[in-house]
């Protein structure tokens, strides 16, 4: 790409997202998160060409909602009274481009980010994956709208961890801990009663925690995270792995994708979090892994070996940018930079991540779908309640 079409590519990025923060709310219908920014950045990072980001953003602008005008003012006496209702995101958006503005990209993540981490898990994770972007691209636009997205987001689960944590679990290997939790969790007949009676995460995670609260409890204090920066860099593959190995005949599990895609972003904010802050973030992230396993039907994870032939990054980011799926991009983005970083550390290849990436993305080329009943559900031998 020739250093005028780079610049194209640049500006036609800025004019997009320009668009969408002007003229979109940061959600949509009932439930559904407005992803341009994600998935815009995400091409822009896998070196999508000007006519591909327009397409990607065109397919997606009609069902998008515009913005609501504010219904109260955001002021500096109340600007923390009205959080957790999604109407408040375009009130929030005024204040915060305010202060992003006046107080410029790094001092406003730092003033306002730990003041609102209780919201950056709502809303299924999104406000957190916006807030990786808003920092890995350097974007004050977007930071705006991660601030005040995570004012507005509904039934995150740092709250609950807050609440639960008992700091009583085990310590050393978390990530070991943890796989020994989930799969303790799929054999656990107390949870066979949990009536599965929507396929929309939202609608179902407060339900679970309050008619099996203590167990939920019970699993997630199976582990004591009281340190940041070692976990962090576990995280991608560990969401990773319970993704891939959770997924039957081609289904994968769109909930587990946001464990992954929230996994990024928390790694790319870390460094820039104190530990007290990061280690609450962590539990919030691993109360979630946990309820969203739980809420889709715990299916016994099976190892998924690597592919010998799996195709090459390039290949496979060809297949990304000739389909239209919103969720892939930010994925192959995921996987390639956490390869990149296990390579650094461990001087292994990539085969593995290539592998994963490879699965999801022809499948999900093929199929045009993802499984959203949860791929326990989809499997009635599992429990008998199902």
């Amino acid at each position: 790409m020739t250093t005028s079409n780079v610049d194209e590519r640049h500006a036609v990025l800025a004019e997009l997202l320009r668009r969408n923060h002007d003229g979109f709310d940061v959600r949509y219908g009932t439930c559904y998160t407005n992803h341009t920014v994600h998935t815009l950045y995400a091409l822009a990072d896998l070196g999508a060409d000007q006519e591909c980001l327009r397409r990607f953003y065109g397919a997606r602008r009609d069902r998008l909602r515009k913005q609501i005008p504010p219904k109260l003012t955001i002021t500096d006496e109340n600007w923390d009274r009205h959080f957790g209702d999604p109407a408040n995101y375009s009130a929030y958006l005024v204040y915060f481009d305010a202060k992003v503005e006046k107080l410029g990209l790094d001092d406003a993540f730092n003033r306002y980010v730990p003041k609102v981490l209780a919201g950056i898990l709502g809303a299924v994770g999104h406000p957190l994956i916006h807030l990786g972007f808003a920092l890995g691209h350097r974007d004050p636009m977007v930071l705006a709208e991660a601030l005040a997205f995570a004012c507005a987001a509904e039934k995150s689960t740092i709250g609950m961890a807050d609440a639960e944590y008992r700091g009583v679990g085990k310590r050393g290997d978390i990530i070991l801990h943890i796989k020994e939790a989930l799969a303790d969790i799929t054999n656990d007949v107390r949870l066979d009663p949990f009536a599965w009676q929507s396929d929309q995460i939202m609608d179902i995670l407060i339900p679970l925690y309050e008619q099996h609260g203590p167990v939920v409890a019970e699993y997630f204090n199976r582990v004591a995270i009281e340190e940041g920066e070692p976990l962090v860099d576990q995280l991608v593959r560990l969401a990773t792995e319970v993704f891939i190995d959770a997924a039957r005949d081609g289904l994968f599990d769109f909930f587990l994708v946001h464990a992954i895609t929230t996994a990024h972003a928390l790694h790319i904010i870390a460094p820039r979090l104190d530990n007290s802050d990061l280690a609450r973030l962590l539990r919030g992230y691993w109360l979630y892994l946990l309820m969203v396993y739980i809420c889709q039907g715990r299916p016994p994870l099976v190892h998924f070996g690597p592919i010998p032939d799996a195709p090459s990054w390039a290949q496979i980011t060809k297949s990304v940018m000739a389909d239209e799926d919103e969720h892939t991009p930010k994925l192959v983005v995921t996987w390639r930079e956490a390869a990149k970083r296990e390579q650094a550390a461990s001087h292994g290849d990539d085969v593995w991540w290539r592998s994963v990436a490879a699965a999801v993305v022809t499948t999900i080329h093929q199929e045009k779908q993802w499984n959203f009943r949860g791929i326990g559900k989809t499997l009635p031998s599992l429990h008998a309640s199902l």
